[in-house]
């Protein structure tokens, strides 16, 4: 996954800022952040706000609400009206894939899967402008590919065990390369945080899928990935052959 930064700022490293930061208690602390993140372009902001969920959630016990049943109605009308219209407030988007994450982070991963898929299909594709030159993380503060991850263990735990790696990869497919992982089985354990369950069975048949998609001999984009992916997944010990 690439977390990447979106500006040109030096780290902060003056000693009488250490200090003072050093000085001030943790309620403090957390004033001057809620004080100071909404004064952050929306880039930014929300490359915090991501960055912060995925830190609070590696501390055991840290909570996280999932969207209320009006807020998934609202990004997926969002959705259909950016469609339709063709084309969207960045800083909307990065709205939308923020709530998908807290659903996935509250451990809610239907909602999790539907917002992810919802949003990141149409971005990932095109479906409609953000205002970006050339490439969408451009403009946007979420990490894609780490959004792409947390679906894919979304739908990890909601489908059919014997259908996992199809759905998964159906869902790299709809991706494409705006958002495709270059080492996906290292970042679904990842973002997962937790040992995912019969993920042997699941690499046998990820394993599977990807030689059976190597075989083809295509010159595609997606053989040429397949190709990458199972040399990950050899590394492991898995083939079907």
């Amino acid at each position: 996954m690439r977390r990447r930064r979106t500006g040109a700022a030096s780290p902060i490293s003056h000693p009488s800022i250490e200090l003072a930061l050093s000085a001030m208690a943790a309620e403090d602390l957390r004033a001057l952040v809620l004080e100071l993140v909404p004064l952050l372009p929306h880039q930014h902001r929300a490359l915090w706000v991501d960055t912060a969920l995925d830190r609070a959630a590696r501390r055991s016990g840290a909570a996280t609400v999932g969207p209320q049943v009006e807020e998934i109605e609202r990004c997926l009308a969002a959705i259909a009206a950016a469609k339709a219209r063709g084309s969207e407030d960045p800083a909307t988007v990065d709205a939308m894939l923020l709530r998908a994450k807290c659903a996935f982070l509250a451990r809610e991963f239907t909602v999790a899967a539907l917002l992810f898929r919802a949003v990141l299909v149409p971005v990932c594709n095109a479906e409609f402008d953000l205002g970006q030159d050339e490439c969408v993380f451009e403009v946007l503060g979420v990490d894609l590919t780490r959004s792409a991850a947390e679906a894919a263990v979304s739908l990890y735990w909601t489908s059919d065990p014997n259908d996992r790696a199809r759905v998964i990869l159906e869902l790299f497919d709809e991706l494409g390369a705006e958002a495709n992982p270059r080492v996906p089985l290292r970042d679904l354990e990842e973002v997962a945080r937790e040992p995912l369950p019969q993920f042997d069975e699941f690499l046998r048949e990820w394993s599977s899928l990807l030689e059976a998609r190597v075989a083809t001999g295509r010159d595609d984009q997606r053989r040429y990935l397949a190709e990458r992916w199972l040399v990950e997944a050899r590394e492991r010990g898995f083939s079907a052959s």
